[in-house]
């Protein structure tokens, strides 16, 4: 069958790229039709790919690291106060979170990022009722209640930050290791598992070395009131980071100096804690702040810091290990603070 080809042809005003004519017919291609269609094609498939990821997050990962502040607001004689304005500022990051009492004077401040907080109660016809530098850690709960003095907002009553400190909302036993704790505790390998062996309950199969910094099977050889190493959960910013079939292994091991505090939960679990009846070791990572800061670390071992084995002859095997590294952090746009 004969096959004339023509380049340049317009149909209606609209150039082709090819035109063929096949016996009777005449068949009008546009060039890169196909092609576009195979890129459409492709993208759709991506994104569908994409779409069934999201969807397969396990719902065991789920587990919030966020904390919460609770209280009931009261006048002098013990009466419940309903819409007081409660505020939790963040010191670090200056962002501030607010609610009100309901009739029953009882407010909840939820999905708190573990930090230091101010806290602020307001009531038109009463003094103000302030704390400063109230620890909430990750998953935690911190009871703040106030019973407000009759007088004006311009007056402050400040609370102490100590009497917060009992833990009156949850039975669960727990401990936790501020980012402070964890720079200053002399850490073998750099691995964060070590510092678990310091809590109550907790025993440690093997002592941790330099070769151990990024080791993800060393939460697998810590017990917890005496459970099997595969008895553990690590949660990192609340997803579970424990493999599987990894007999307790994580799937991270975050350098130390990315941690900003390890909550150790040992007994009395909530729900949200599931999967293992050992230890729950909840990670918070640092994040920002309003502040540029950083830090420089070497963890070095050298023969020449070692002493010598009597049972070796006196001679001291040759080892040379530097592990280093810097951190820096900081706002990228600065927060702007109201007067």
């Amino acid at each position: 069958m004969a096959e004339k080809r023509h380049q340049g042809f317009s149909f209606n005003g609209r150039p082709h790229d090819h035109l063929f004519a096949v016996g009777n017919q005449i068949i009008l291609a546009k060039a890169g039709g196909m092609m576009k269609s195979k890129l459409e094609k492709l993208r759709e498939s991506l994104l569908w790919a994409l779409a069934l990821m999201l969807l397969a997050v396990p719902g065991y990962g789920q587990t919030s690291t966020l904390g919460t502040i609770t209280g009931t607001i009261t006048d002098p004689t013990g009466a419940v106060i309903a819409n007081a304005k409660i505020t939790a500022t963040n010191k670090a990051t200056g962002v501030s979170q607010t609610t009100m009492t309901n009739e029953v004077g009882r407010y909840v401040l939820t999905d708190l990022s573990a930090a230091t907080y101010d806290l602020a109660v307001e009531k038109e016809g009463f003094q103000r009722c302030a704390s400063k530098d109230v620890a909430l850690h990750p998953a935690d709960s911190v009871q703040f209640s106030c019973a407000l003095k009759v007088g004006t907002t311009t007056q402050t009553v400040e609370v102490s930050a100590e009497s917060l400190a009992v833990q009156t909302e949850e039975a669960k036993v727990s401990r936790v290791m501020n980012e402070r704790q964890i720079e200053d505790i002399p850490v073998n390998g750099r691995n964060y598992a070590s510092l678990l062996g310091l809590q109550p309950g907790v025993i440690q199969e093997f002592a941790f070395n330099s070769n151990q910094g990024m080791n993800i099977f060393a939460t697998e050889s810590t017990h917890v009131n005496g459970l099997r190493g595969d008895s553990n959960n690590v949660i990192i910013e609340g997803v579970s980071s424990t493999r599987t079939r990894g007999n307790g292994a994580t799937t991270a091991a975050p350098s130390v100096e990315a941690i900003g505090e390890i909550n150790i939960v040992t007994s009395g679990y909530l729900p949200e804690y599931s999967r293992v009846g050992g230890g729950q070791m909840v990670i918070q990572m640092k994040s920002g702040t309003e502040q540029y800061h950083g830090s420089a670390y070497e963890f070095v071992r050298n023969d020449y810091f070692d002493a010598s084995n009597f049972f070796s002859g006196g001679q001291v095997s040759r080892i040379r290990f530097n592990n280093f590294g810097y951190t820096i952090g900081g706002p990228v746009i600065p927060h702007k603070r109201k007067l």
